[in-house]
């Protein structure tokens, strides 16, 4: 994948990324540069309404992204994150970079 946009299970729907490797997810594909804009999420699972959903990432490695490697919010978000690799720039005075981010989710697996 070589794009802005994140490798995304759609906002309020259950799904699965397995067996996957996600990259280049930044400005400008896998050749942009890396810049402080708070955007470039790899994964992300979102949920806003009363349904329950669940996400499960897994034998994911996911690496050159923008800002979040895996970014999970919503209450009533059930996810499982497992047997994955999440790999950022390393240390950059460019952007503060997440690996994975559970916000207002159930507990995490």
């Amino acid at each position: 994948m070589a794009a802005i946009l994140p490798a995304s299970i759609s906002s309020n729907a259950s799904g699965k990324v397995l067996d996957s490797t996600v990259t280049g997810i930044r400005n400008g594909g896998l050749a942009g540069p890396l810049y402080g804009i708070q955007h470039g999420n790899a994964i992300v699972g979102f949920r806003s309404t009363n349904q329950a959903h669940s996400v499960e990432v897994g034998n994911t490695h996911v690496t050159d992204f923008q800002k979040t490697g895996i970014l999970i919010n919503g209450i009533g978000l059930t996810t499982n994150i497992h047997d994955s690799f999440v790999t950022g720039v390393g240390e950059t005075l460019i952007i503060g970079q997440n690996g994975i981010q559970v916000v207002a989710a159930r507990p995490a697996r």
